[in-house]
């Protein structure tokens, strides 16, 4: 990927999908390319990373409060009752 020092915050939803749109080998917007845990889950999370076709289960506490997370994610089928904020690259296209 080439990476852009400039960078946004989005806030998580459960069930998003949060995979850009390609062309051909690049992207046309940036994909979250790692998360903040803003609340330590309490629950099983269920998340799909970009490329995967299934999504990992992350059992309770697996996600700390105050910890980034560098995954890179298509959805959060389930936040398990944690809280998340995203990173998005503001350049694009990109290039994984």
């Amino acid at each position: 990927m080439v990476p852009n020092s400039a960078y946004s915050i989005i806030s998580i939803t459960e069930g998003q999908d949060y995979e850009p749109e390609k062309k051909g080998k690049n992207y046309l917007k940036s994909p979250v390319y790692a998360f903040l845990c803003t609340k330590t889950n309490t629950a099983v999370t269920k998340l799909q990373p970009l490329g995967n076709e299934e999504s990992l289960d992350f059992p309770p506490g697996s996600f700390r409060q105050g910890v980034a997370y560098y995954i890179y994610v298509k959805k959060f089928v389930s936040l398990g009752g944690g809280e998340f904020k995203g990173w998005k690259y503001t350049g694009s296209p990109l290039v994984l």
